[in-house]
């Protein structure tokens, strides 16, 4: 009887170590699973972060046009860049990103999250928008994401 147990213990560590094993591989596995979650959460974080600051340079693009009619007639849209671009987010709007053509102007917004360093991400719209000859009221026209 004595021989029998001495054999079975060599055999239920050799059990255990493989569990052991198999135990730690999944740990691990779950660990690395779980980081690539937290990065590809954090990547769509910064997208939406971008995307809300193009819309607001949209929306900002669009209340100026709105707000006078002579706007239009001038075209004379400096250069915007909301806030500072040290800020965490920002849109910018270049004037020479304007394309003036009649009754319909297409505007190009990009939307950025900054770090103290580079951009973590950008998105880039280009909108147009039209202005009705009867009642002229501006309205969209086209959106298109570019980024």
């Amino acid at each position: 009887m004595q021989l029998q147990l001495k054999s079975m213990q060599g055999n239920s560590l050799l059990v255990t170590l493989i569990f052991l094993s198999v135990i730690a591989m999944l740990t691990f596995s779950a660990a690395v699973n779980s980081q690539l979650q937290q990065r590809m959460s954090h990547n769509l974080h910064l997208k939406a972060q971008t995307d809300e600051a193009a819309d607001a340079g949209v929306m900002a693009f669009y209340t100026w046009l709105c707000a006078d009619p002579d706007h239009w007639e001038s075209e004379d849209w400096d250069s915007l860049i909301n806030g500072e671009i040290a800020a965490h987010s920002y849109y910018e709007i270049l004037a020479d990103q304007l394309d003036w053509d009649g009754d319909y102007v297409t505007v190009t917004v990009r939307g950025a999250v900054k770090s103290d360093l580079d951009d973590l991400s950008n998105s880039l719209l280009r909108v147009e928008f039209y202005r009705s000859e009867e009642d002229g009221r501006v309205y969209l026209h086209n959106w298109t994401e570019l980024l």
